[in-house]
């Protein structure tokens, strides 16, 4: 364990970048600081106490009272540092440069700040429960800016205390907002409008949105999925009676229904020594009709006409299951093909 001794007061946040090389602290003491984790992990403490002698990479003090958020977008050390104070100023850093591009002050103490992945935005939230949206692509932006009326930002209105948290959505359509109002809120981005309101039992520390897992909530409640067994170019073949039974419990084993074991080996013998000008499919749809045929004799029913009959039959089940299964992969691939526009 290490420990970092450079903040005087409380931290008040401690965010990574996307590639994990760097992270950024801020605190009560007005203090932000970013930290090379990888050189931070590679370098001794200068102590027995474990206290490290790394310095930070940048030291911004720019701020005039407590840091309460900050983030960080992507794209590893090329990445932009967003942060606001409750001097109603919102300051955007580049991290590699240590360079402050552009600050903003409002008419209220900033408590919650986020972007969008386009980095079009900067949504701040207020101690008021107002959220701002700044525009980082207007024309006549200045590296410093003073937002005097709502009419110069977009503005939702809907929270009664301040604004905790902020996120927004990975196609850049919705934001969400917590609140020391016990409430989380998504906004339509563009009308400005709030589309949901849900409601907790206390102040909102912290918020994330990201996208679900595929049939995340289908399968939350089911059991854990078994691998199945390497696939096989026979059915059965007698080196697998030699694996231990200890390992295939957790294994799915591939087989027909109502088959034994004897008749599996059979089976896989007459493949062997058959004619190899004819198919492994016709064999084996060959072998399993004449058993077939025998075992309805055994049980008393009529049997079929001839083998061949139960061939074709067979064959016929064979093409229908080709065909289901081409027209789900089509179907699969459109679906995928949709999904990844839509993202995009």
């Amino acid at each position: 364990m290490k420990i970092l001794s450079r903040h005087y007061q409380n931290v008040t946040n401690l965010k990574f970048t996307d590639n994990g090389s760097h992270f950024v602290s801020a605190g009560e003491d007005n203090l932000v600081i970013v930290w090379n984790f990888l050189s931070l992990l590679s370098t001794p403490g200068s102590s027995s106490s474990g206290i490290s002698d790394q310095k930070p990479i940048h030291t911004w003090s720019n701020h005039s009272l407590p840091v309460k958020d900050i983030h960080i977008t992507p794209g590893g050390v090329r990445c932009r540092v967003a942060t606001c104070s409750l001097d109603q100023t919102c300051k955007l850093y580049d991290l590699a440069s240590g360079i402050l591009l552009c600050s903003f002050l409002l008419d209220t103490g900033l408590t919650a700040i986020t972007m969008d992945l386009s980095e079009y935005f900067l949504f701040v939230g207020s101690l008021t429960g107002k959220i701002h949206a700044l525009s980082l692509t207007a024309m006549n932006i200045r590296k410093e800016q003073t937002i005097v009326d709502d009419s110069a930002s977009g503005c939702f209105v809907g929270h009664s205390k301040e604004v905790t948290k902020l996120s927004v959505n990975s196609l850049g359509d919705t934001l969400a907002s917590g609140s020391a109002d016990f409430s989380v809120r998504l906004w339509h981005i563009k009308s400005g409008k709030c589309t949901r309101q849900i409601e907790f039992k206390g102040s909102i520390a912290n918020l994330e949105v990201f996208r679900p897992l595929q049939d995340f909530a289908s399968r939350s409640s089911s059991k854990p999925m078994q691998p199945i067994a390497n696939f096989k170019r026979h059915i059965y073949e007698p080196s697998i009676t030699n694996t231990s039974s200890e390992a295939s419990e957790n294994i799915i084993s591939l087989a027909l229904r109502d088959i034994d074991k004897d008749f599996l080996t059979s089976c896989y013998c007459k493949l062997t020594t058959e004619n190899p000008k004819n198919s492994d499919m016709d064999l084996a749809m060959k072998v399993i009709a004449e058993r077939a045929v025998a075992r309805e004799e055994e049980n008393g029913d009529e049997p079929k006409a001839t083998s061949q009959m139960n061939t074709d039959e067979l064959r016929e089940r064979v093409e229908n299951l080709e065909s289901l299964v081409r027209t789900l992969y089509a179907m699969n691939a459109t679906r995928i093909s949709n999904e990844i526009a839509s993202i995009e």
